[in-house]
């Protein structure tokens, strides 16, 4: 992996950090109505994090390799504006962005992508979720290749999986939903 190829992806974690292919796109997102899920995954930051140290907040996961990274660059920027105009999101929203690293898990590659991407993130002052093993692939059911963007409710249920591209039209209602279970949180901790 060259430095550029590090700086793009990234570049593209980053503007998930602030803030299906195209038929695929068009249909309605995969609702998942299954159990709370867990999975840990080691950062940039050196250490292992888990989902569920999450809890209580709703998780928007972004999962990507560094060929997929501006797939969704246009949702990341909308998210990015919704929460320069609202901080207060950042108390009831979380996001993440993993990197889907599989293809350079095997020695030495590990190393050089490791210390690259985490000098990225140092950098852009972000932590990025490493998966080597496409663990989020198997215990998410994520497409390999494709930019995924994944919505955990407060609970730890995956509410919605988008694989590939989502649709320009639907990037507001994306948003509204991502923001209504946030706002669902509030709610019941004022009651």
């Amino acid at each position: 992996m060259n430095r550029r190829e590090v700086l793009g992806i990234a570049a593209g974690t980053a503007g998930a950090m602030l803030i299906g292919d195209e038929a695929s796109a068009q249909q309605a997102p995969a609702v998942v109505t299954a159990p709370p899920v867990d999975f840990s995954l080691p950062t940039t930051a050196g250490r292992d994090r888990m989902l569920s140290q999450l809890r209580g907040k709703v998780v928007v996961l972004f999962y990507e390799t560094r060929g997929t990274i501006t797939q969704n660059q246009h949702v990341k920027d909308a998210m990015g504006v919704r929460f320069n105009r609202d901080r207060a999101l950042a108390n009831r929203i979380t996001l993440i962005a993993a990197c889907n690293v599989a293809e350079y898990n095997s020695w030495p590659s590990q190393y050089f992508a490791r210390e690259a991407i985490s000098a990225v993130a140092r950098s852009q002052r972000i932590e990025l979720w490493l998966d080597w093993n496409r663990t989020l692939i198997q215990r998410l059911g994520l497409r390999d290749g494709a930019s995924n963007i994944v919505i955990v409710d407060r609970t730890g249920v995956v509410r919605e999986r988008h694989a590939g591209r989502l649709a320009d039209p639907q990037v507001g209602t994306f948003l509204d939903r991502v923001i209504a279970m946030g706002d669902e949180g509030r709610v019941a901790a004022a009651s």
